[in-house]
């Protein structure tokens, strides 16, 4: 409940500052859109010419929600854990993308989710217990929606979403207590984790928002799901700083204050 909780706060923490960031920025937009209308410098855009598209790359962290099971299939059967949970909180990604179109692109980054602990309790005394960490690539189809924001001078901010999938394996960390003293594992190392169960695809779903923060250089909020991950579902929620690349790939300066590297804010 603590860590749900948390989540939520996250969350609606991130959607704050980025509402506030926005609500800033607008008085800047609102300022410069005066000066150009008294001036007569602002000249007509052409909605039909092409708006670039291409590169981008970003970095993300933030918290992970784990609800891992005692009786997954995931363990082997010489331990049986008694308490699963303390998990790992932190998550970083990084990550690089290809926007296609206004609504449509590609991403795929490495993704470290954290993990959780598990505690084989054999006796009052004598426990064994396994770090568990999960990491893999990750690939989504990346989706933009325009809120219509920028009839009040809000038009960096836009919707999000994705969907995609997971390739993930899991790292097992493992050690052993006799008498309330940490000792040397049976055989050298406990195999806690049934390694035919140690690794996987899981699908991926995310909904969030996505600021313009200057031409090249954007702010994510964002809530995902990956589902099924060692048998449980894993609820992140994440910051991100996204940067384009248009200058260094051939693709042309934006045609206008709204477009940026290859990602275009609606």
């Amino acid at each position: 409940m603590k860590k749900r909780a948390l989540l939520l706060g996250s969350s609606l923490l991130g959607l704050a500052l980025l509402a506030a960031s926005a609500a800033v920025a607008a008085d800047d937009i609102a300022v410069d859109q005066g000066v150009a209308a008294t001036s007569g410098a602002a000249a007509p855009a052409d909605a039909n010419a092409d708006k670039p598209r291409g590169l981008y790359a970003g970095g993300s962290l933030g918290l992970s929600v784990w609800e891992p099971q005692a009786n997954s299939v995931l363990w082997e059967s010489g331990f049986a854990p008694d308490n699963v949970g303390s998990g790992k909180d932190l998550l970083w990604s990084a990550f690089a993308g290809y926007r296609l179109d206004d609504w449509l692109g590609f991403e795929v980054g490495w993704t470290n989710l954290g993990g959780f602990s598990a505690t084989d309790q054999l006796n009052s005394t004598d426990f064994n217990t396994t770090e568990l960490s999960v990491d893999g690539l990750e690939a989504r189809l990346r989706f933009w929606h325009s809120l219509g924001m920028d009839r009040i001078g809000l038009d960096g901010l836009t919707g999000i979403g994705g969907i995609g999938a997971y390739f993930y394996s899991s790292h097992a960390d493992s050690t052993c207590h006799r008498d309330g003293n940490k000792v040397t594992c049976p055989f050298g190392h406990l195999q806690a984790v049934n390694p035919t169960k140690d690794s996987g695809e899981s699908l991926t779903a995310s909904v969030g928002l996505q600021y313009q923060v200057t031409d090249n250089v954007l702010l994510r909020t964002e809530y995902q799901r990956f589902f099924s991950i060692d048998k449980t579902n894993v609820d992140t929620v994440t910051a991100s700083v996204v940067v384009g690349f248009y200058d260094y790939f051939g693709q042309g300066k934006p045609r206008s204050g709204n477009d940026m590297g290859g990602i275009v804010v609606e």
